[in-house]
């Protein structure tokens, strides 16, 4: 996503320099936006007889205009290239975020390492945990395979005896 904001931004700094003296040559343009907002409630002892429920709570009816100039000495902001520093720096913190990872990997294992030399016999019920852990979904996955392949030798059976 960084890299391509970086690229669009070069795009569009190359475009508004390209486009720029025939910008310049535009007239003025006068824009108006008209906001009509009306809340209403309905009221529930009306419905019962028969009356008029709607009660008008706000009418709010404003229309805004404005004027867009293309005179680029009226523009506040003027484009500049982007700064190669802040490519640069961009650059060095994603690299830096990159290396972070397998490094947070090895301090979890020394981690492990230091608290395993403090308690030992924690330690000792920790790897025999893991260990019936493993052999549980191991012996799942054989009953599974074994499942599946009786089931797929009864279709091939059913086949022959088709045949």
């Amino acid at each position: 996503m960084t890299i391509f904001l970086i690229v669009l931004d070069h795009f569009l700094y190359y475009l508004v320099k390209l486009c720029g003296p025939w910008i310049s040559n535009m007239p003025s343009t006068n824009i108006g936006i008209n906001v009509n907002f009306k809340v209403g409630a309905e009221v529930g002892i009306c419905q019962i007889f028969s009356l008029d429920s709607q009660v008008e709570l706000l009418n709010f009816n404003r229309t805004y205009t404005a004027r867009i100039h293309s005179d680029p000495n009226v523009c506040e902001a003027q484009s500049s290239k982007l700064n190669p520093g802040v490519v640069t720096a961009l650059l060095f913190l994603y690299l830096f975020s990159y290396a972070l990872l397998p490094l947070e990997v090895y301090a979890r294992r020394l981690r492990r390492k230091v608290a395993a030399s403090f308690f030992q016999a924690q330690e000792g019920r920790r790897v025999e945990f893991l260990i019936e852990k493993i052999q549980t979904k191991q012996k799942e996955r054989q009953n599974e395979v074994f499942f599946i392949t009786k089931h797929q030798d009864k279709e091939v059976f059913g086949i022959i005896d088709q045949l």
